[in-house]
């Protein structure tokens, strides 16, 4: 029988041996710039450059700049100051920045408001028509005159003071004569007392043919700007639209008057004109100063502005402050007072 050897094969051991170490001289791999970033960088400086270019063609530089403006429909407003108020507008710089001249830029309620704060407008219409017209439309309003007219609503005892004296004189019934005697000249201050009659004021515009226009019922600015007549009606006159109040040359003699008298050497300012239309040769114009003047439809006008000039240069001078009337209804006549 034969007998196999068994051989023994022992097993390797296994041993963790020191990974190498790098070489010291060894080249570090280099890192990699993202292209995104270069991109984004490019892009950034590009768009900046756009907008700058931008700001500049279509907002600073005159390639955008109102150059002819257009103006229809006035009539009575002269163009020559419309163009003064429009330029005047285009002067001012928007933001503080940016020149005012600029068609993208150009506010036209600010414009608007200039034009309706010096003159009675309707309606206006601004369009910009690029790149640099600026067209304004105008729509003058009918009314020529406020008029202001005055009814009686309450009639009051005036002379409070007096009343207070004269009680107290009642009740002074000691002082024996002196006090009746005061009693009795109260009996006839009362007697003599004068009315007060107070009025309410009703506000109209009308065209140049005496018709009214419409109620102002914001007249505040237009009493500085158009010739005020005043009138008094009675409780029931009732004024509508499109009643005639005034005749056209009525119209026509107050505005000829407003300006004689704003023209004269003597710098004499008219608030406004009374008109009694009981009366319809006469005319009163009261002035800022106070004082009133009487006016004649049938005397020349040039002759009775003439008249007033020379009363307030030799006569009157420098007493106009307790100036109360001066009357140049008679043809080589002046009265005063």
């Amino acid at each position: 029988m034969i007998r196999k050897h068994r051989y023994y094969k022992p097993k390797r051991r296994q041993y963790n041996l020191p990974t190498p170490q790098r070489s010291r001289h060894q080249p570090q791999t280099e890192k990699k710039v993202n292209p995104l970033i270069i991109k984004k960088i490019i892009s950034a400086i590009f768009f900046c450059c756009c907008f700058i270019w931008f700001v500049y063609f279509f907002l600073l530089s005159d390639n955008f700049f109102i150059k002819a403006i257009n103006i229809s429909g006035n009539e009575n407003i002269p163009k020559n100051d419309l163009q003064k108020i429009v330029r005047a507008r285009l002067e001012q710089k928007r933001w503080l920045i940016f020149p005012g001249k600029n068609i993208l830029l150009f506010d036209k309620q600010d414009l608007i408001s200039d034009i309706e704060d010096k003159y009675i407008i309707e309606n206006i219409k601004i369009k910009k028509k690029l790149p640099f017209t600026l067209s304004i439309e105008l729509e003058e309003k009918l009314a020529r005159v406020v008029l202001r007219a005055k009814t009686p609503i309450s009639i009051t005892q005036s002379n409070e003071e007096e009343e207070e004296e004269n009680t107290e004189d009642k009740q002074g019934t000691i002082a024996g004569e002196h006090v009746s005697h005061n009693i009795e000249d109260g009996e006839e201050q009362n007697e003599k007392r004068e009315e007060e009659i107070k009025y309410s004021e009703d506000y109209y515009y009308l065209d140049v043919n005496g018709i009214v226009v419409s109620s102002a019922m914001d007249h505040q600015n237009d009493l500085l700007k158009f010739p005020v007549i005043e009138i008094q009606t009675s409780d029931q006159t009732k004024i509508n639209s499109g009643d005639i109040i005034l005749s056209r040359e009525k119209i026509e003699f107050v505005f000829e008057a407003y300006e004689a008298i704003h023209s004269s050497r003597e710098n004499v300012s008219v608030a406004y004109v009374v008109l009694d239309l009981d009366v319809s040769n006469e005319m009163t114009f009261v002035t800022k100063e106070g004082w009133q003047g009487l006016l004649s439809t049938q005397v020349s006008l040039e002759t009775q502005i003439k008249k007033l000039e020379l009363a307030l240069q030799e006569k009157i001078k420098d007493k106009r402050h307790e100036l109360q009337y001066v009357d140049l209804r008679i043809k080589d006549r002046v009265y005063f007072k």
